[in-house]
């Protein structure tokens, strides 16, 4: 009788043993593995999600481009700065600014005129501009002048946190910027 009961429990121990060694593999080792293929799998769904979005962003933007909607200029107004001289066009285009300033809140410190320069064969002129405003009075502002008749671009953007005013939780941000715009050629000139 004991020893049909050393042969017993050795047989229980030994199933107790591999029961130990089954639950240890199996949270050392298939639980990891496991862990790491589910969040392999979200990973793997999240970037299907993006992949779908951007593709119905090509399919939009390929038929924009053949119905003819993009690439082609706009032709609702003109393409060059108005004014016989550099100086006119610079006095309009810091006309333009300030207008553009006020149309979103933004106080306007100063413009003043930039050296003129040439690219591509194209001869542009512009103003320095600074301006006390928050960033989403800013975006505002940026956009006005990209999308605005005749076509301004941002050639330099300086961006830093204002001082503290009193009783200010978030100060203003100080802009300084470089905005240029084209000039029509020289008669004479293609």
């Amino acid at each position: 009788m004991i020893g049909t009961l050393r042969w017993l429990s050795s047989k229980l121990a030994a199933i107790g043993l591999l029961m130990g060694l089954g639950f240890v593999l199996v949270t050392a080792v298939i639980g990891p593995i496991a862990a790491h293929y589910s969040s392999l799998q979200d990973g793997i769904e999240s970037q299907r999600v993006l992949l779908g979005r951007l593709k119905a962003a090509t399919d939009a933007a390929k038929a924009a481009q053949a119905s003819g909607e993009l690439g082609r200029p706009d032709s609702r107004g003109p393409v060059f700065l108005g004014g016989e001289s550099d100086a006119i066009r610079i006095a309009g285009l810091q006309s333009k600014l300030s207008a553009a300033a006020q149309d979103i809140g933004a106080r306007l410190s100063s413009t003043q005129p930039v050296q003129a320069r040439e690219y591509d064969g194209v001869r542009l002129v512009g103003v320095q501009t600074q301006l006390s405003t928050t960033l989403e009075q800013l975006q505002k502002f940026i956009y006005g002048l990209e999308t605005a008749r005749p076509p301004l671009f941002v050639d330099s953007l300086n961006v830093s946190r204002g001082p503290d005013r009193d009783g200010q939780e978030v100060s203003d941000l100080d802009v300084r910027l470089v905005v240029l715009g084209a000039t029509p050629p020289e008669k004479g000139q293609p």
